[in-house]
């Protein structure tokens, strides 16, 4: 009996529990039709993380007295009327809301959880309006306002984003990849404005990362800075709110500083590290193969060796989702987008992109089909870009090249049977 592929069935469980529990299973099976061993093993891991979910993640406080989360539906938290439950999270639950006010919108109105009120958690909740409130960007749900329930829980009050998470969006559309990489790159643009504010998010995974339509055009909304840190906004660690040796973060997508609780090195490139796997995940459908986390681990293996170590009906199912074949994904995949998502994920910060903007910069490139910073080739993959860049003139210097070539060799024929004339004639 083969063992099992926990790479696979990890990757599998934690794409799962970015789904509501009732769509898990439906998640399951289309991630994995093919493999019912595999299906078998997520299945049991989504019923012992639900056992324990139930018993540590229900507040006592909540069970002895006041209303539960959907006891609230239909009345109302300020001057907000709840319609509906759109989630819950570590510390409280996401409410559908009407703000009857002269816009009339529907709005996202997310209130503490009762007995999850405490000092620290409120402190936390406090710094994520501080977060949302610094930045104003198109790819960032907006926060609209803050205050407090009847019975003293604070909430806050954000754009209501009808979206899906990125990378089931992209699925269910079957968006090829320059397309993906064009959601990517908006994405990298509501992160770097974050990180111009200040704001490091620490918690970037697909589920907080919804796709709208808006007309016709899919747009990224970046949501829940519950776990932000804020640069320089406190000396005394009030900025962060994270305890020495605490992880912060999402397995799967944390950097190795946040798995192994250095916050103190979280800085911009820890969600670069976070970007990087969202990139393998939307470009090859699975996330990174999972490496000791420090700094001084090996690199993890690149986009296409991953993808050629799958089994060929995955293959095929991936590929179709990308509107490709195996063959050309793995040629698409092979250089350029191996060297962006390794240098994005490299296990030491020092080796990763600097920066968002830097990592933005190499994916234009990419584009415009410049040299990527994230590889040092030779003069040949140099050459190579520059004529893919420059079609027409490429091809009209080619061509002069040849006609010049075929003079010099028709000068030098002419030259030679003249030579051969003259000693022939000497003779």
């Amino acid at each position: 009996m083969s063992e099992p592929d926990w790479p696979r069935i990890w990757a599998c469980f934690h794409a799962a529990l970015e789904v509501p529990a009732e769509q898990r299973l439906a998640r399951v099976g289309a991630l994995e039709p093919d493999d019912e061993s595999v299906r078998a093993q997520v299945r049991g891991l989504l019923q012992a993380h639900a056992a324990s979910d139930s018993f540590l993640r229900t507040p006592l406080a909540e069970q002895l007295d006041g209303p539960s989360d959907e006891a609230l539906i239909g009345g109302q938290i300020g001057r907000y009327r709840i319609e509906a439950i759109l989630g819950r999270g570590g510390m409280g639950t996401v409410f559908l809301a009407r703000d009857p006010g002269a816009l009339d919108r529907a709005v996202a109105l997310k209130l503490i959880r009762r007995g999850l009120d405490t000092e620290r958690i409120v402190a936390r909740f406090e710094l994520e309006r501080q977060s949302l409130a610094l930045m104003q960007h198109p790819h960032i749900a907006a926060v609209h306002d803050a205050g407090a329930s009847a019975d003293g829980r604070p909430y806050l009050v954000m754009e209501c984003v009808r979206g899906q998470p990125i990378d089931a969006f992209a699925d269910e559309h079957r968006l090829d990849l320059p397309v993906r990489l064009a959601l990517f790159e908006q994405v990298c643009a509501g992160v770097a404005h974050a990180h111009q504010k200040g704001v490091i998010h620490r918690d970037l995974k697909p589920s907080n990362i919804l796709v709208e339509t808006l007309g016709d055009q899919p747009c990224v909304k970046i949501i829940d800075f519950g776990v932000a840190r804020i640069i320089g906004a406190s000396r005394d660690g009030a900025a962060t709110l994270t305890e020495v040796g605490q992880r912060i973060g999402t397995p799967g997508y944390m950097s190795p500083e946040q798995a192994t609780g250095q916050s103190g090195q979280t800085d911009a490139r820890s969600d670069v590290y976070a970007l990087g796997v969202l990139l393998h995940q939307l470009l090859v459908g699975v996330l990174p193969e999972p490496l000791p986390q420090h700094i001084d681990a090996p690199s993890p293996r690149s986009p296409s060796a991953l993808w050629r170590r799958l089994e060929v009906v995955q293959q095929r199912r991936l590929a179709q989702a990308r509107q490709t074949d195996p063959r050309a994904l793995q040629r698409r995949l092979h250089g350029e987008l191996d060297w962006v998502v390794l240098q994005a994920l490299a296990p030491d910060p020092a080796r990763r992109y600097a920066s968002v903007e830097a990592l933005q910069a190499d994916l234009r490139r990419l584009r415009q089909h410049r040299p990527v910073a994230a590889a040092a080739p030779g003069w040949s993959y140099r050459v190579g870009k520059f004529v893919r860049r420059h079609r027409v003139g490429s091809g009209f210097a080619l061509v002069l090249l040849c006609l010049l070539a075929l003079f010099g060799w028709s000068r030098w024929q002419q030259q030679r049977q003249t030579a051969q004339a003259l000693a022939q004639a000497e003779r």
